[in-house]
């Protein structure tokens, strides 16, 4: 096993929800040699979902796949990250609207299948990983806790980092996840954006037919509203809480803790 895998619900999740770090991660490697493989694993672009792409009306779900994942192509080589797209449909492909995608159960008959869709085309990607940075499910959309469950099931050893999702966090009231049939959430650490949130706003401009100016500036500023600097946070579960040094590592600090790039 070598390497780090992004693995993400959907096409702009990491840029969102990490890519500031993914960012600093990429020029230190850069910066030392460090030859180091990272991958960005997409698990749903099948997808119905393009609202502000030229034509959108017009599109079909074929074309909104191609053009997501062009999107997302073009992010993962702007950072030399590897690119993987599974293909599998999103939930608005399967006609979910936005409170059936928060209120699916994930124990229905179609969230079973999908989750386990999820889980065998994850799992040669999983087994040559030896970091993985996951979703952690915050908000409660369904595509996300399939994709949580599916990685938290796995029974590798690989690390896994859980990422706080953007932009789902910015509501204080956005469900946050529990997951005692899996792992319970438990060290948070984080990483303060700092001059690293300028490259993020570069790296969330390959997905324009997602995101308005709006989007991409209430997400840089996560963090600022509770009176602190602008964050991105993960968390480690407790039994690999041992770990903390690697994370130290990969530019990543206790939640309070001193910024974690300059």
């Amino acid at each position: 096993m070598s390497g780090l895998l992004l693995v993400a619900p959907h096409p702009d999740d990491i840029a969102l929800s990490v890519g500031g770090w993914l960012g600093a991660l990429v020029d230190a490697d850069a910066r030392v040699g460090r030859d180091r493989s990272i991958t960005l694993l997409t698990v749903f672009t099948r997808s119905r979902w393009a609202p502000y792409a030229p034509g959108a009306e017009g599109l079909d779900e074929d074309g909104v796949r191609k053009l997501r994942e062009a999107e997302d192509a073009a992010y993962a080589h702007s950072l030399r990250l590897s690119y993987t797209a599974l293909g599998l449909p999103d939930s608005s492909a399967l006609d979910m609207d936005d409170d059936e995608e928060l209120n699916e159960p994930d124990g229905s008959a179609t969230s079973r299948a999908r989750e386990q869709e999820a889980a065998e085309a994850m799992r040669p990607h999983l087994d040559a990983a030896a970091l993985v940075v996951a979703p952690s499910a915050v908000g409660g959309h369904i595509d996300h806790r399939l994709v949580r469950r599916a990685v938290g099931r796995y029974p590798g050893p690989q690390l896994r980092l859980w990422y706080e999702d953007l932009p789902y966090a910015l509501t204080p009231s956005a469900p946050r996840p529990r997951w005692d049939d899996v792992e319970p959430v438990g060290l948070g650490l984080e990483f303060i954006l700092g001059r690293w949130a300028e490259p993020k706003r570069v790296g969330l401009g390959h997905y324009a037919s997602q995101l308005t100016g709006a989007d991409v500036a209430g997400v840089l500023r996560h963090g600022v509203e509770e009176g602190g600097p602008a964050v991105e946070r993960v968390w480690l579960a407790p039994s690999d809480a041992g770990r903390l040094g690697r994370c130290r590592e990969l530019g990543l600090t206790p939640a309070g803790g001193e910024p974690s790039a300059s």
